[in-house]
């Protein structure tokens, strides 16, 4: 068996409590997020619709000037595992107007696409998934019996990543590990062992700025 990875970028702002003046605001994301149908095209003739996950798999927050920002995170998936992940929130531009930004990534290994109302998004092609060639100069872990320790294992290989966020004057700003996975996968397909999807977040604040998907698959050998 071996870890596979996949990093997809994304830039969204910190953990907050909601509360009753944010509970409108999540309505609203939640029912943008169930209206997008979100597709594999593996054949033409023969596309497998991606599963909402019911509820946003993290929300967050940010106090400014001109008025807070908030969002939530949502994660589609194809027999258990995550295929694609979109945060939507609301912005606040420096004169007090607010906007809706959708932000969506695609986590799989075919082509997606959505159609209905939000139809417009059809990334060029599935996402390139490597396996990990070695941990800590050895070669990557066999995975463990049983959920918890895989999940040890995960995100221990997670700790060995080192991600900077660069602003346009080149300002660097280390990324770090949230411990907890947005995403577990439960999948139905055999070869697949286990699998999560962590976020990586700003030092300074706990705004999601890049995913790393591990999954153990079973291998002939």
């Amino acid at each position: 068996m071996r870890f596979t990875l996949v990093i997809a970028v994304f830039a969204a702002s910190c953990l907050v409590a909601e509360d009753d003046r944010e509970a409108p605001w999540r309505r609203l994301f939640d029912s943008i997020a169930s209206e997008y149908q979100l597709l594999r095209d593996t054949e033409p003739d023969n596309a497998s619709r991606l599963q909402l996950v019911p509820d946003p798999v993290y929300v967050w927050g940010r106090p400014q000037q001109q008025g807070s920002t908030y969002g939530a995170v949502y994660v589609w998936t194809h027999e258990g595992t995550a295929e694609a992940v979109a945060c939507i929130w609301r912005y606040v531009n420096p004169s007090g107007m607010r906007a809706i930004v959708h932000e969506t990534h695609s986590l799989s290994p075919v082509k997606i696409y959505s159609e209905g109302e939000f139809d417009t998004w059809r990334p060029r092609a599935g996402v390139n998934r490597r396996p990990i060639p070695e941990f800590n100069g050895q070669a990557a872990p066999i995975p463990a019996v049983t959920p918890a320790a895989r999940l040890q294992q995960m995100r221990a290989i997670g700790r060995n990543f080192e991600l900077n966020s660069v602003s346009e004057s080149g300002d660097r700003t280390q990324l770090r590990l949230l411990p907890q996975p947005f995403h577990r996968s439960q999948s139905s397909d055999p070869a697949i062992l286990d699998g999560a999807l962590f976020a990586f977040v700003c030092s300074v604040g706990t705004d999601p700025e890049a995913f790393l998907q591990l999954t153990a698959v079973q291998t002939a050998d």
